[in-house]
């Protein structure tokens, strides 16, 4: 069935590597969005050059974590060299 939630149709079980990738943006935006709402309200005096120093180490640092991620996730996904239907069919015509 199409919407069996054990047959897989998860974003993390359909697309580990998508999933990977939204999990770590979503970090990332929510730890920028706390920086800008510390200097926005003046929880913190920095001056614009150390808030675009924060704000660079943070993104660098996601980009880092997501490459790993990426890589890690991808390593662990059977690519499918012969995809066939649930009846069995092949979804490739074979050459």
């Amino acid at each position: 069935m199409p919407n069996d939630p054990a047959a897989g149709n998860k974003l993390r079980d359909r697309e580990p590597v998508a999933f990977s990738s939204a999990i770590t943006d979503s970090i990332k935006t929510f730890v920028l969005a706390i920086v800008a709402l510390a200097v926005g309200f003046e929880w913190v005096n920095w001056t614009e050059a150390q808030t675009a120093l924060v704000i660079g180490v943070v993104a660098a640092f996601f980009v880092v974590i997501s490459t790993i991620s990426t890589a890690v996730t991808r390593g662990k996904v059977t690519p499918n060299v012969n995809p066939r239907a649930a009846d069995g069919t092949p979804l490739v015509r074979s050459s």
